[in-house]
């Protein structure tokens, strides 16, 4: 028997030519599977899998036997079978309008769509158990075949099934009910392109040439009305121009063009790309909390189970998407609340869906109907004035869609448990992720499997490779990347340390990881490619890529790949580097210096002050302050930390004293001072000469200066000595000379800078020493550090260093200074603490750039110490407020003591790199009032936000 034939004789109806197509298709798999669709039995849990009423398992229990009699109806029922279960939605055409064998069966033919429904529930359900689905997602998905069957009889009066062509994607899998709603991975195939502005955010939806409008704006033919004069837009895409016709927010499409800069907007959803159809089933009320749930579950369950799948944007295609039910219903709206989440697509609708699903009748005649509910009285209100119905579109962007950001690769990986079953559903993900967002131990993916950097020749830019062990046990992993010959890669694991508290004084949107504190953050950076992962735990590693100055622009790749004993196969993400032709040069005339302790590394590591072994591992860190962009070094003539009683401090000049007389040794300065021209230093800071901590923060005494007697380390002067004395002015007078000497032998006397005290409080004591230092030493140029009564501290100083706050008057006045932060301030200043969110780091750079700052000064690069009480030794892994309750974590160190040397932080990292993106600017010589620095107004008001920095960047290497 022909199949054609038979179809005519079945239905009265020659068959679709678009379903006969697949007849040879068919009889193929026919002959290969010759009782995959008999009907001569019922699949025993076909109910149980689509939720199908008992009362309908009747009829076609009945239909069964006859449709095995008859072998027309079996030939037709396994095709249907075969298009339905075997070939994609879709196919063949809608399976719901396909003709009906009602010229045999009679009023029977109703139950026929069912009966082929149930010939492959085994099958269907084998769909969602490949794909790895829960068995509850699977069966509340597959239950519509059960609600759309008591629908049917709802409105006929008999038992029957009209929707087995949508039916087509439940049993395919290709469709999801999680929560409240429906989810249905697509390709957006409407004719639209919606770009967002790199720095602000906005978006702008165009159109293209692929539908005609009205005259209002609407696809020609809405509401089947169609004009003659209809216009088609025009999309204009190139390197120079982008222009179209926009979308306006009331959703009708503007027949005034617009042009925008394609260097400042991106493209974030285009024809072609993937998205998620969100559909609205019928049921409870649309809660605004069920459906924000329903979409979180979505975020998960795609990234999981369609892990190579980069989507793009939820849409949804409803008469709940029609603009005019905004203006017809309150606000508080639940209809209106789903809607306002969705960016408007003016699609071709009508209003046949309104009233079929308001109504229960889509060619109801509304003038004869008495409204029950208030959806029903307002909606024939506004058509009696004379208004239409349709139905619409809309979209809303996939969270972190960008470019730069894909969805995480998710790797199946069950769990079998001592005390448990197995769980199926365990799995590992992976992404990338840029360098300015924290890791935390819980935190959600913020990346995807592949990421797009931009950097000059002569720099390093990194990102982080994560993954999440989505597991109720721990796992071993391995990180490696590899890079193209020239370019350097290096793998560090992320650490943990703990956090036991926010920093105060900061609003809440200025805190980084508010959620997870107190708790566990990350920031040490462990020169380690191997972790074990715990149960349910993310993990990054910190990738450094060294772009060298001979590398030839273009596009580079970095491959990075995780592998594990419990893995069957490596995962490999890949990061896709722009290298512009761009050569950064040296930063220049912008000091950047960081008070280091010196005794903090020979007391970590039990070393002799100052011995050999102690220079062998200074030199360490000296290194890596140079390879973060430092270039001033605190070189410790005398002890940094000049309040404090020490029994090994970190002097270097030995000092002899005879009876009214002083001498001094420089071979140790001259040691140092000859190592720090090696490793790269350019200028040398000087100890300060006076104390800043005793007689109530007045500069009454000398900096607490050693000497060696019977055997230990003795105060050369008195606690409480006079510091304007006849005997500390005699100390002076025989150290600086010598002093100036020292200089002019090394070479460096005008790279020097000198203190007279830190953060004085009393500006009258200051200004005596300061006359005091001008008559003995007038050759010595000062720079100090102060946050209170800074304004009368001008002109004292070479060089005034205000802390952030207190630097913001003296952008407003213009008046030149270096600045600094520490424990203060905070607030929405600039500083670099455990919580201080990684774009206010990285920022820094362009703030001192665009504000002109002369130099940059930190006190605590390593301060392992309890704070303020000697040398008391605190673990900088365990405690990161340097044994006090009152300091913010973060602010006494940068860099960890490791085994080989110093072990970096996230923040120094970071920093560093914004240092880079100063030379950068310098390099190109770009303007510090250029147009594009203009949203950055001083030290608490700049922009903090990755696009905006990431778009000056790249504007700029063009």
């Amino acid at each position: 028997m022909k199949l054609g034939q038979v179809m005519k004789e079945l239905t009265g109806l020659d068959a679709p030519p678009s379903l006969l197509e697949y007849s040879a298709a068919f009889e193929e798999w026919r002959q290969a599977n010759e009782r995959t669709a008999s009907f001569d039995r019922m699949p025993k849990d076909a109910a149980l899998i689509y939720d199908l009423p008992q009362e309908a398992m009747k009829p076609i229990a009945e239909l069964y036997p006859v449709i095995a009699a008859d072998e027309r109806l079996s030939l037709l029922g396994s095709f249907w079978h075969y298009m339905i279960f075997y070939e994609p939605p879709g196919t063949g055409g809608n399976a719901s309008a396909w003709p009906l064998p009602d010229l045999e069966l009679g009023n029977r033919a109703s139950i026929w769509p069912l009966a082929v429904l149930v010939s492959g529930s085994e099958r269907a359900s084998e769909a969602y158990n490949k794909l790895g689905v829960s068995t509850k997602i699977a069966m509340e998905t597959l239950a519509f075949g059960g609600l759309y069957t008591r629908d049917y009889y709802k409105r006929y009066g008999r038992w029957g099934l009209s929707e087995l062509g949508w039916l087509r994607h439940h049993v395919h899998a290709r469709i999801f009910r999680l929560g409240r709603l429906v989810f249905n991975p697509v390709i957006f195939h409407w004719p639209f392109l919606t770009v967002r502005n790199r720095a602000t955010g906005a978006m702008v939806t165009l159109c293209d040439g692929d539908v005609r409008y009205r005259g209002d704006g609407l696809p020609d033919g809405t509401n089947n009305r169609r004009e003659p004069d209809a216009w088609r837009p025009i999309l204009q895409r190139s390197d120079s121009l982008l222009a179209g016709h926009p979308v306006t927010p009331e959703g009708i499409v503007q027949q005034e063009p617009i042009e925008l800069d394609p260097k400042e907007w991106e493209e974030v959803l285009a024809k072609g790309d993937p998205v998620v159809d969100v559909h609205i089933p019928s049921g409870s009320k649309l809660s605004e909390a069920e459906c924000e749930e329903a979409y979180e579950q979505a975020y998960t369950f795609f990234a999981h189970y369609f892990p190579s799948v980069p989507f793009r944007a939820f849409i949804c295609k409803s008469w709940i998407m029609d603009p005019a039910l905004a203006r017809i219903l309150p606000p508080e709206s639940k209809l209106v609340k789903f809607q306002r989440r969705f960016d408007p697509l003016p699609v071709i609708g009508d209003e046949r869906q309104t009233y079929d699903l308001v109504f229960e009748q889509p060619d109801i005649d509304l003038s004869t109907f008495t409204p029950v509910t208030s959806l029903q009285r307002a909606i024939i209100d506004y058509v009696k004035r004379g208004n239409l119905m349709r139905s619409s579109a809309g979209f809303t962007l996939w969270p972190q869609t960008n470019l730069h950001m894909l969805q995480p690769s998710i790797m199946p990986l069950p769990a079998a448990l001592q005390f448990d079953a197995v769980h199926e559903d365990a799995y590992v993900a992976f992404w990338l992720q840029t360098s300015l967002k924290r890791v935390f131990p819980k935190s959600a993916p913020e990346g995807g499997s592949q990421l797009s950097l931009t950097t000059a020749r002569n720099a390093r830019i990194s990102f982080q490779a994560c993954l999440k062990n989505n597991r109720p046990l721990s796992l071993q992993v391995e990180c490696e990347a590899e890079a193209p010959n020239g370019i350097g890669v290096q793998v560090r694991r992320v650490g943990w340390v703990p956090q036991a508290y926010l920093s105060e004084d900061v609003p809440l949107e200025e805190l980084d990881g508010s959620a997870y504190i107190p708790g566990f953050v990350p920031d040490p950076l462990y020169p380690d490619r191997h972790a074990k992962i715990s149960a349910f735990t993310n993990q990054a590693f910190w990738i450094t890529v060294q772009i060298p100055e001979r590398v030839k622009p273009g596009q580079y790749r970095i491959t990075v790949s995780f592998s594990s004993p419990s893995f069957t196969e490596t995962m490999n993400l890949s990061a896709d580097i722009e290298v512009k032709s761009v050569i950064i040069g040296k930063r220049r005339s912008f000091p950047v210096t960081h008070w280091w302790n010196a005794d903090c590394i020979y007391d970590w590591y039990g070393q002799r002050p100052f011995g050999d072994e102690s220079f062998e591992w200074i030199a360490k860190y000296l290194k890596n302050m140079v390879d973060h962009g430092c270039d001033t070094i605190y070189v410790p003539l005398f002890n940094i930390r000049s309040p404090e009683i020490m029994e090994r401090p970190p002097q270097l000049l030995i000092v002899t004293e005879e009876p009214g007389k002083y001498s001094f040794d420089w071979e140790r300065v001259r040691k140092f001072v000859d190592l720090a021209k090696e490793l790269g230093f350019e200028r040398f800071e000087w100890t300060h000469l006076w104390s800043y901590g005793s007689s109530g923060g007045r500069m009454s005494t000398p900096t607490r200066i050693y000497t060696e007697r019977n055997g230990s380390m003795e105060l050369l002067f008195p606690e409480d000595l006079d510091g304007g004395g006849e005997i500390y002015r005699h100390f002076l007078s025989v150290l600086l000379p010598e002093f100036k000497r020292f200089l002019l032998e090394e070479g460096i006397l005008e790279q020097s800078f000198f203190h007279v005290s830190d953060e004085p409080k009393e500006i009258e004591n200051y200004k005596k020493s300061r006359d005091l230092l001008k008559e003995l030493a007038p050759w010595m140029k000062v720079v100090d550090a102060i946050y209170k009564n800074t304004s009368a501290a001008i002109g004292l100083m070479d060089a005034i260093i205000p802390d952030a706050r207190s630097a913001n008057a003296f952008v407003e006045k213009r008046i030149p200074h270096w600045v600094y932060y520490c424990v203060i301030p905070r607030g929405r200043y600039i500083n670099r603490l455990f919580d201080t969110p990684l774009i206010k780091v990285r920022m820094q750079g362009l703030v001192f750039y665009r504000l002109r700052t002369l130099g940059f000064l930190h006190w605590g690069y390593n301060y392992w110490y309890r704070y303020c009480e000697g040398q008391q030794l605190v673990d900088p892994y365990t405690d990161g407020a340097a044994g006090q309750k009152k300091l913010p974590y973060g602010d006494a160190f940068v860099v960890y003591p490791g085994e080989d040397g110093p072990v970096d932080s996230i923040r120094w990292e970071i920093f560093a790199e914004g240092l880079q993106d100063y030379a950068l600017l310098q390099t190109l010589g770009v303007d510090p009032d250029d147009e594009r620095l203009g949203a950055i107004h001083n030290y608490s008001d700049f922009p903090r936000s990755e696009d905006w920095l990431h778009h000056v960047l790249q504007s700029v290497m063009q």
